[in-house]
């Protein structure tokens, strides 16, 4: 059988009150780390009551190319709940929780190999508005808001545009949490690989581009546009000397200095930032 369908559900009791954590700015909803996590951060007190429920389901079609040349994998999760703060000794509605994601990943291997397949990665997720200044959030909550690394959205073939597995460091790119700080994502990446030498010697060349369900104030919805490319050596099993470049051309989202989702979306920079670039040279093996 080659489709494969699952569900899942998750629910998280959160009574932490922001304290604790892999750091000393706490984590939770209203915390600091999500702010350094890229999540959405909730403008309320540290005391408060969040009852938060994940409802998903996920397919994949051949996810492992090993049936046939066309591969299909992707998900869709709802996201429910609600937070109360403390008023007085009592606690009241802040804001009620309803939001949605949705991935869907198709390759085609056209070779012989694995590494020869053209590949194409689309993902959205819901955005705000206006933070929750009506009571309601219509964005998406992930594990970045209570943990850290956590929930990162690594795979798309992305490397500044989204995280890439590769580096040490992987809140370093334009969106490194799905939700992109509450405003919601509409992205997707292409990326082609070829071997050169059959399961020794490939090379690759991608794309990524994203924009924002949810323009901020005085910016634009484009995120940005990223070229990419990597070339790798295979030396045995689990071993392998890779070469990686990429060029991000930042968007007029970045135009914005909004901080109404708890910081600047450009770090309150007068202009636009420069457009990033990188390239590395990483050693990959099993036992590092």
């Amino acid at each position: 059988m080659q489709w494969n369908v699952g569900a899942s559900a998750y629910y998280v009791r959160d009574r932490g009150k922001g304290q604790g954590g892999v750091s000393v700015f706490g984590e939770g909803l209203g915390s600091t780390l999500s702010a350094y996590n890229g999540s959405f951060v909730f403008d309320i007190p540290r005391d408060y009551k969040a009852d938060i429920v994940w409802l998903g389901m996920n397919f994949s079609k051949n996810p492992d190319f090993w049936l046939d040349p066309l591969q299909i994998t992707g998900f869709l999760n709802f996201n429910l709940g609600s937070v109360r703060t403390n008023n007085d000794g009592s606690y009241n509605k802040a804001a009620d929780i309803f939001g949605f994601a949705g991935n869907l990943r198709a390759a085609y291997r056209y070779g012989r190999t694995l590494n020869d397949n053209i590949s194409a990665d689309f993902i959205y997720a819901s955005g705000d508005k206006n933070g929750i200044d009506d009571q309601k959030y219509s964005g998406v909550i992930t594990g970045n808001t209570w943990g850290m690394p956590a929930s990162i959205f690594v795979g798309t073939g992305g490397y500044l545009l989204f995280p890439h597995a590769n580096v040490v460091n992987r809140f370093t790119p334009a969106v490194s949490d799905i939700s992109n700080m509450g405003y919601g994502l509409i992205g997707g990446t292409m990326n082609v690989t070829r071997d050169l030498i059959p399961n020794r010697m490939y090379v690759k060349g991608g794309t990524a581009m994203a924009i924002s369900p949810v323009s901020p104030q005085q910016g634009g919805r484009l995120l940005g546009t990223e070229l990419n490319a990597a070339i790798s050596y295979s030396f045995g099993p689990f071993m392998s000397l890779e070469m990686h470049g990429a060029y991000l051309w930042l968007g007029d989202f970045y135009d914005s200095q909004d901080d109404a989702y708890g910081y600047a979306v450009n770090g309150n920079s007068d202009t636009r930032p420069v457009n990033p670039f990188t390239v590395f040279i990483v050693y990959k093996w099993l036992l590092f």
